[in-house]
């Protein structure tokens, strides 16, 4: 029997039993089989089964009607984000302006001036401080660690306790700058003008130096572990318990003219071939030599490109 088709009769049910031992389970088939039927043709359940789908219906329906108000709710909320980063954007520029203002002002005098809060802001907002000038300003603890400050003039500007540590100075100009117990760790100093500059105590250590003017320096107990002084010119420099010295990177052709209160050993081991330092007396014959050093190492260093340029070509075509 399928589960739609209606139970025989009892009586009908009767007539097929032939032994006597069967009827009580054939009685239990029979209850199972009317309950069965009963329940396929229960009309509340046929309800329930179409309540389900009227169901789902009206949410496709519902999904359907609401998606164009969707729609505009993301379009609003998109906007709203873009007027928000223009408020932030418009925010940030005027604070950029009125930092600006303030070290603009500031320019070439004595004193904090505010400059300090200001200088710190622009760099925490990745803003270039090349060729700002910060001369004469106090501004101790000053924080431009990493900073870009190419060309910058800290000329006579205190700088005690600063931290400017990867900080890019080359080309700036701190001559009679004060960076006592300053950090300088890695930081380059190409070419920089620091002539009579205080570096009392103060952290080279990795500090790139070449060609960097530090005539008249006062490097008194500063750490030089791993600095460059190549084509320096330290002449008349105070080296007064420099720290480290054994461990300089590289000292090749600087001039130790006339340096004071060096180590014992210091002159000896920085004129030593294998160190390469030099000593000029004449000022106008320290530039030359130094112009013709800088033309040797161009040249060396462009025909050790050629070479390495020669050596990729031959390996690609292997």
């Amino acid at each position: 029997m399928s589960d739609s088709e209606k139970p025989k009769s009892w009586r009908e049910r009767r007539q097929s039993i032939k032994h006597k031992w069967l009827w009580f389970f054939i009685v239990l088939k029979r209850l199972y089989e009317l309950l069965s039927y009963w329940v396929q043709h229960w009309s509340f359940l046929n309800f329930l089964r179409n309540v389900e789908c009227l169901t789902i219906l009206v949410a496709v329906i519902f999904y359907i009607v609401g998606y164009h108000e969707r729609k505009m709710q993301s379009k609003n909320l998109q906007l709203q984000v873009q007027h928000l980063e223009s408020q932030l954007e418009n925010q940030r520029k005027a604070k950029h302006y009125q930092a600006w203002q303030v070290i603009n002002i500031a320019q070439g005098k004595s004193g904090g001036g505010g400059r300090k809060d200001a200088l710190e802001d622009l760099h925490k907002d990745k803003v270039s401080l090349v060729g700002i000038d910060i001369s004469k300003a106090h501004l101790p603890n000053l924080n431009l660690e990493n900073a870009k400050l190419a060309f910058a003039n800290l000329d006579g500007a205190i700088l005690t306790d600063a931290n400017m540590a990867q900080a890019f100075l080359g080309e700036a100009n701190l001559t009679r700058a004060t960076l006592q117990d300053a950090n300088l760790t890695r930081a380059t100093l190409l070419n920089a003008n620091l002539a009579g500059a205080e570096f009392i105590s103060a952290n080279l250590s990795e500090a790139m130096l070449i060609k960097a003017n530090l005539a008249g320096a006062n490097l008194t107990d500063a750490n030089l572990s791993e600095a460059s002084f190549s084509l320096a010119n330290l002449a008349g420099a105070d080296l007064r318990d420099i720290k480290n010295w054994r461990d300089i990177r590289n000292i090749e052709y600087a001039n130790i003219y006339d340096i004071k209160n060096a180590p014992k050993e210091f002159k000896e081991w920085a004129t030593d071939p294998e160190q390469g330092a030099v000593i000029f007396e004449d000022e106008e014959e320290w530039k030359k030599f130094k112009s013709e050093k800088l033309e040797e190492l161009l040249e060396e260093t462009l025909k050790k490109f050629e070479r390495e340029k020669i050596e990729e070509q031959t390996q690609q075509k292997q």
